[in-house]
């Protein structure tokens, strides 16, 4: 059988008929899109909201404010089709959601002691 999608899920039904049970098997398909937003959904932040989207056939994790009154962009990281089929895949999104949080974080800085040496 073939599986165009990154992952599956086996579910098992029992049914009890008579003195026997039967175990009933289904795979569902779980495309890319979907594992990353079943991560995503993992991690709850106060500042932070964590989703992921199919941007030109990839998927990318998406990082936001919370609070978008202030005006600060959206932080936008492609996660490599490789990453998501990996079976360690939860351990190395933990990695990578974590060293993209400290990229955007540092992308809203306003003024550094670099920038301002710039100027003078």
């Amino acid at each position: 059988m073939e599986m165009d999608s990154a992952a599956s899920e086996l579910s098992f039904t029992r049914t009890v008929g008579g003195n026997a049970i039967v175990f009933h098997a289904s795979i569902k398909s779980v495309t890319p899109l979907e594992k990353v937003l079943v991560e995503t959904r993992r991690y709850k932040h106060a500042l932070l909201s964590f989703s992921a989207r199919e941007q030109n056939g990839a998927v990318e994790l998406v990082i936001e404010l919370k609070d978008r009154r202030l005006g600060l962009h959206t932080y936008y990281a492609p996660i490599h089709a490789r990453d998501i089929e990996h079976p360690q895949f939860a351990w190395t999104f933990q990695r990578y959601l974590y060293d993209c949080m400290h990229d955007y974080l540092v992308e809203m800085f306003l003024e550094t002691p670099q920038n301002r040496e710039q100027r003078a």
